[in-house]
């Protein structure tokens, strides 16, 4: 199905319900794979929305198959050193933290993405190799059922629909008898300190705060 566009009847010219709720709506996801119990979910913005300053270090796709190009690399120069170990001093077990924090310092240095696909502790260096780089954060996705029964909230007792209300548009309706203190939704917010915040412009009579630096100056 794809993502479907309209008013749901209403028109900005005389309803003034219009914008009080999405245009778009009939939205679904179907899973490609397999999806473990308890794994988090993440919408992709698309490669463009990262292309930006801010995102410098955020790794593309094309990035974790160079990233594993680059650890294959490391665990060959890691192995060589491990072999001459037994015949040189132990300065050679040392060696392969020592090359991975490098990698790490050089990341910092050209901001590169690829570089940030690698994992910081040696550790983890052999399950990677063999599953991939960006696998390197798949088991924190992954929450318990104790951990979802805690923090989590359910929406299977909600659907999507056209109100009968006039003006309403479209809204949630229950599924199943919901009880007294029972959260309904999750809504996200965020903590707007001061409503004057979206005030586009203000009364004549107001004037815009003064700065104490500007306070300043005029007792000066």
């Amino acid at each position: 199905d794809t993502v479907q566009c309209d008013s749901a009847g209403l028109h900005r010219s005389r309803d003034p319900g219009a914008g009080a709720f999405t245009s778009y709506h009939n939205r679904v996801g179907v899973a490609s794979e397999n999806i473990p119990r308890g794994m988090e979910l993440f919408l992709d913005y698309g490669k463009s929305y990262f292309d930006k300053p801010a995102y410098t270090m955020m790794p593309f796709r094309e990035d974790f198959k160079a990233g594993d190009k680059v650890l294959h690399s490391f665990v060959g120069i890691r192995n060589n050193l491990l072999v001459q170990q037994e015949t040189q001093s132990d300065l050679s077990s040392a060696l392969p933290n020592v090359i991975l924090g490098l990698i790490h310092e050089f990341k910092n240095i050209w901001s590169s993405r690829v570089l940030n696909t690698l994992p910081e502790d040696t550790n983890a260096v052999d399950e990677l190799v063999d599953v991939g780089v960006k696998y390197m954060d798949y088991n924190r996705s992954i929450h318990s059922m104790d951990f979802l029964r805690e923090h989590g909230t359910c929406m299977d007792h909600l659907r999507p629909g056209r109100s009968t209300i006039e003006q309403a548009g479209r809204g949630a309706f229950a599924k199943r008898r919901i009880s007294e203190g029972e959260i309904i939704s999750p809504v996200p917010l965020i903590h707007i300190p001061d409503r004057e915040m979206f005030d586009m412009y203000r009364p004549e009579n107001q004037p815009f705060p003064i700065s104490d630096e500007d306070t300043r100056e005029k007792n000066s």
